[in-house]
């Protein structure tokens, strides 16, 4: 494209005022003809779109190039500045860039470097995503966004993000499974995800790096500002936090099920192999723990201001301000239920025990008659006599 360079040309470019109505040429009378000024502005709008996109006009001494135009909108072909909705109109507010098979029919949505998005909700974006195998990664949420997530494999995999504000990030389907939200979430996020799912009306709830196996475990997060991180729901087995719960918090568990309840508040469970948070536990905690001989016996906590620290099998605290360490009752059972109470344990014998009174038990230890005796015990250690004497080897 060049400007023109005759001799009689003008130096400026002054668009005409508007003299008459608007219309086509007809190649009729004069005045149908289209006239200087008219040539002069289709070359300047071509020009200017031109130069806009940072191509130098050419002059007419140098090669002739009519593909200048084509060049300055190329980029353009990957984007569509509306998609068609439903109803086969067509809105402005509405982008796909550098797409396939996808579609923005929200009001102010985009797909952007996607195959198979579907961005349906108001202000939703699906961003960097693969729907594989013909498989939707879908925003039916307003203001809800899918940033690299794939969707493939089996006859229900998807990525779906619905209720307002959410937002699933780098999530993998395959075999399977379905990262999701439900319509009555909001603010709530999955991120790094293989078949999660936020569900029921929880709000600001977190699944991170979690993943579900095996046909039908599922890592489910229904509490209200709680979070589930680095869980595994192997072996159909299940991490849920339910509908309800408040300020809850599950850390990497694995390979069996575990449930923090409904009424729980600023409740946790951290590093644990089967557990579970009950009735209306207050910040109470099962901490390092996993069930017994099946995965049915597993630890729980069932009081306030209570912990369940290192145990393993079908143990439970009941007590408020309780802490129970360190037993193994498998598949027996066991109940620690005394208020203000500290109870350690060594598999199922008990070894200290500090009650609300500020008294202090030592059980289960060895006997000896005296110092000569108690030869095979190391330095330090406690010992008691056959007359119930406590003794320190020396």
């Amino acid at each position: 494209m060049y400007l023109f360079d005759a001799a009689d040309n003008s130096g400026s470019y002054t668009p005409k005022a508007s003299i008459g109505t608007p219309g086509y040429a007809t190649n009729g009378p004069p005045g149908s003809v289209a006239d200087a000024d008219h040539y002069n502005a289709m070359m300047m709008a071509i020009a200017n779109t031109i130069t806009d996109a940072g191509i130098a006009l050419k002059t007419t001494g140098e090669a002739n190039d009519d593909g200048q135009l084509l060049d300055a909108i190329g980029g353009a072909h990957a984007v569509k500045a509306h998609a068609t909705d439903a109803d086969g109109t067509t809105h402005k507010t509405r982008a796909l860039v550098a797409c396939q098979t996808s579609q923005a029919t929200g009001n102010r949505s985009a797909v952007v470097a996607s195959l198979n998005g579907l961005a349906s909700g108001a202000q939703s974006s699906v961003v960097a995503c693969w729907g594989h195998d013909d498989k939707t990664v879908s925003t039916p949420g307003g203001q809800a966004a899918a940033v690299a997530c794939y969707a493939a494999g089996g006859a229900t995999d998807a990525v779906t993000v619905d209720g307002a504000g959410n937002a699933a990030l780098a999530c993998y389907n395959s075999g399977g499974f379905v990262s999701q939200f439900t319509a009555l979430t909001s603010g709530s996020m999955i991120a790094a995800c293989q078949g999660t799912q936020v569900t029921g009306s929880a709000a600001n709830a977190a699944i991170v790096a979690s993943r579900a196996l095996n046909n039908g475990a599922t890592v489910t997060n229904q509490g209200t500002a709680s979070l589930i991180a680095a869980s595994r729901g192997d072996l159909n087995k299940n991490a849920i936090i339910a509908g309800g719960a408040i300020a809850t918090v599950m850390l990497a568990v694995a390979d069996a099920d575990h449930d923090i309840g409904a009424a729980t508040k600023a409740c946790a469970m951290i590093a644990c192999r089967g557990a579970e948070v009950t009735g209306s536990a207050l910040a109470s905690a099962v901490i390092a723990s996993g069930h017994g001989t099946t995965t049915a016996d597993r630890p729980s906590v069932d009081g306030n201001y209570s912990v369940v620290l290192g145990c393993t099998g079908q143990v439970s605290v009941t007590a408020d301000n309780a802490v129970l360490i360190g037993s193994n009752f498998g598949d027996t059972g066991f109940t620690h239920s005394d208020d203000n109470c500290i109870a350690m344990y060594e598999g199922t014998a008990q070894r200290i025990r500090l009650d609300a009174d500020g008294n202090a038990f030592l059980f289960n230890l060895p006997v000896f008659a005296n110092e000569g005796a108690a030869g095979s015990l190391a330095t330090g250690q406690l010992y008691q006599t056959g007359t119930g004497e406590l003794r320190i080897k020396l």
